[in-house]
């Protein structure tokens, strides 16, 4: 890559055409984030560099009037601001993207969905996610783009999963499946959000036949990385076995930069089976939400910390949070497990008949087991 950047930079001085100068420039402003992925934080230095190349891509493009020019260095604006974890700000250069889509040609209309669904998801926002991805998707005829098409798909199986609306979350899964198919790409890391989320959904239901699907999808995709790689380290989350999630959340509680909703994931399946992160890690983590904005994550990390301490102050913080976004069937379970610490029945009770209007079966019998123990 630093080859191809050298080269690229030599023909650059060369260049007379605007439009080539401004793809070139464009293309610049990622490389922060794709360095990123490659587990190396960009310097100050590295990010300030990109974000002058795309701004200056920017500007070229709208002198051009070019709306797919546009949308690649509004795109790579947003990238930075994603690795600096400034989430409305990437969210607001996406929007921009979403305000000229009828002049863009479709991976770029499809991707500034999925750009503005990834920021609302990790800002608890979820109605715009939920409203947004469908708009994105209802774009999409079927055959066309299939790659980034999963992309958007897998986050709003993510955001349907935390409303409790499950039988969307798992026909949403069922299309991601296909996608995966359709594109190719075994290689999909960008769709074990959505993979897992499905997981999720089929243990709560006890369904082990979609447990086994998608757990196994889940498990091709990851091991398609390198050993030590992020993606890989979440190898095995469709299994019962518990350790490889314990391990891949002890490792991302440390370092949890663009895996924010596949620690939420992890740290959600660790509680539901009465397994408890590290204190020093779940600090961490609320460090990081108090920086930043995560506020599903956040209310994970209070809910781990409140069922460790037995603080009810920290549930009624995660309940909170949950009520907020309107993640029902999470806070339904913060409540049953204050209501197991103060003994409250009738909060109990409430929370176990949201649990079963969704069809929560597996929270039920655990909740059933500790009320008796």
């Amino acid at each position: 890559m630093a080859e191809l950047r050298r080269d690229a930079r030599a023909v650059a001085a060369h260049v007379t055409d605007e439009r080539v100068m401004a793809a070139y420039l464009a293309a610049e402003g990622f490389f922060p984030f794709w360095i990123r992925a490659a587990d190396r934080f960009a310097t100050d230095a590295e990010i300030a560099e990109a974000d002058a190349s795309a701004e200056r891509a920017l500007s070229i493009a709208r002198r051009l009037d070019d709306p797919n020019l546009q949308s690649m260095a509004l795109d790579a604006l947003a990238g930075t601001g994603q690795i600096q974890d400034d989430w409305r700000r990437s969210r607001e250069y996406s929007r921009q993207r979403l305000a000229i889509q009828d002049r863009l040609e479709l991976f770029e209309k499809v991707d500034a969905h999925s750009m503005v669904v990834w920021s609302s998801a990790l800002l608890g926002e979820l109605e715009e996610a939920e409203r947004v991805s469908a708009e994105g998707l209802a774009r999409v005829q079927p055959g066309q783009v299939p790659a980034v098409t999963l992309h958007l798909v897998a986050w709003r199986t993510y955001v349907l999963t935390l409303l409790g609306r499950w039988d969307e979350s798992l026909a949403m899964a069922q299309r991601a499946r296909l996608l995966l198919i359709e594109s190719g790409q075994s290689s999909a890391g960008y769709a074990l959000r959505g993979f897992m989320a499905a997981v999720d959904v089929a243990r709560a239901r006890q369904d082990e036949r979609l447990v086994e699907l998608y757990g196994g999808i889940h498990d091709e995709i990851s091991a398609a990385f390198p050993e030590g790689t992020a993606f890989r380290l979440w190898l095995g989350y469709g299994s019962a076995d518990l350790r490889s999630c314990q391990e891949a959340v002890e490792h991302f509680v440390l370092a949890p930069r663009l895996q924010i909703e596949r620690l939420e994931r992890g740290l959600s399946r660790l509680l539901d089976q009465d397994r408890l992160p590290s204190t020093t890690g779940l600090l961490s983590v609320l460090e990081l939400c108090h920086r930043s904005e995560y506020p599903v994550l956040e209310a994970q990390a209070e809910r781990a910390l409140g069922r460790a301490e037995r603080d009810v102050g920290r549930l009624d913080r995660s309940i909170t949070l949950l009520d907020r976004v309107g993640a029902r069937p999470y806070a339904a379970r913060v409540r049953c497990e204050r209501a197991l610490i103060t003994a409250d029945a009738a909060e109990m009770k409430a929370g176990l008949a949201i649990l079963e209007g969704i069809g929560d079966a597996e929270q039920i019998l655990r909740f059933e087991r500790l009320q008796v123990g």
